[in-house]
């Protein structure tokens, strides 16, 4: 009754036919190939249709001109019909598609965007009487107070606060700035940042209280920032030097979940914000030193290990002659992988 009986009788269809259909209890094959039982199904509805039109005496032509439409029908029908599975692997191939043509169409477009947009630090406080001690000071308290602040604050944050105060220092065009305007120009450049660049900023109480400690009052802070804002002609949405390292660190790793790839990147942004400290590499443009990071960083992590293994294999050669024994060596290259790297980073960084 389920494969619908013509005139009483049941189409002609093979014994295999039906198996494939269904089971002993007349329920679907569950495991069976879906895309197959769309065959068979359509085989099927063929065959029935056939008998019928047999039984109402139609002729050969015309029972043969009907199969090949109703074939036709059925590709239709299959190709509508299409599995999760089939689905899920166009959408894959579509977004693999997507990814290539971001890194061959957009990719090397927006690197060149960010680094002809990166700011320009040097001589940062020619026109001022600020001493560079001092703003090295600024630079490590602003690492402090960012660092108390660790689930609302990001790496960049800090980099705009220091972005935007080296800024200040270049283009204020009032009088010269002493060391005593330092502290306030520094609490403003983060009231800035942690508004420019967190979900959830810092409020201006806690700058008033806690960082501050009240030595200057929330109208003071807001004067500053006004005052700070107008010489960078209110435009704080310049690339930063974490924005570039991040970039190039996408470029040539993607997304490494690995120890290494976390030490690395954790050593370099340590590194790259202490650079900062050091008023000489407000000359040097914020691409070149990310990249220069990255390079040091990837040759220090590793020249750091094969010492280790130099120190394992020393330790190996003393017991082994202790003990009269052969020792075999652990081989002391850089990994292929991360040698490439390094050539990759560097050749592009001859580019820029």
């Amino acid at each position: 009754h389920q494969l619908m009986q013509v005139d009483g009788k049941l189409p002609d269809i093979t014994k295999a036919e039906k198996l494939r259909l269904h089971n002993n209890n007349g329920a679907p094959i569950e495991q069976e190939n879906v895309v197959e039982r769309l065959l068979v199904n359509g085989l099927v509805q063929k065959k029935l249709k056939l008998s019928q039109m047999q039984g109402q005496g139609q002729t050969k032509t015309d029972i043969d001109e009907q199969q090949d439409k109703m074939e036709q029908e059925n590709e239709v029908t299959l190709t509508k019909q299409i599995t999760n599975e089939e689905r899920l692997k166009r959408i894959t191939e579509m977004l693999q598609g997507l990814t290539e043509r971001y890194e061959g169409e957009y990719s090397n477009d927006l690197e060149e965007n960010l680094i002809r947009r990166q700011p320009d630090f040097s001589n940062a406080l020619a026109k001022t009487e600020i001493r560079a001690s001092l703003r090295a000071k600024m630079i490590d308290w602003v690492i402090e107070v960012f660092g108390n602040y660790p689930d609302t604050t990001s790496h960049n944050t800090f980099f705009v606060a220091v972005h935007v105060l080296d800024l200040y220092f270049k283009n204020y065009k009032g009088r010269r700035l002493k060391d005593g305007d330092v502290h306030l120009v520094g609490i403003a450049a983060m009231l800035i940042a942690t508004k420019y660049e967190d979900i959830m900023q810092i409020s201006l109480r806690d700058f008033v209280d806690k960082v501050g400690h009240k030595k200057f009052t929330a109208e003071q802070i807001k004067e500053k920032e006004w005052e700070i804002l107008g010489a960078l002609n209110y435009n704080v949405a310049f690339p930063t030097a974490f924005q570039l390292f991040e970039k190039i660190m996408y470029k040539n790793f993607q997304q490494d979940n690995t120890d290494g790839y976390s030490e690395i990147k954790s050593s370099a942004i340590y590194l790259l914000k202490m650079l900062y400290l050091d008023v000489k590499f407000l000359n040097i443009q914020p691409y070149v030193i990310a990249t220069s990071v990255l390079c040091y960083t990837i040759k220090t992590y590793f020249f750091g290990i094969i010492e280790q293994l130099s120190q394992n294999n020393r330790q190996r050669q003393v017991i082994a002659e202790q003990e009269n024994i052969p020792v075999s060596y652990t081989h002391l290259t850089l990994p292929t992988i991360y040698s490439v790297q390094i050539s990759v980073v560097a050749v592009s960084l001859k580019k820029k």
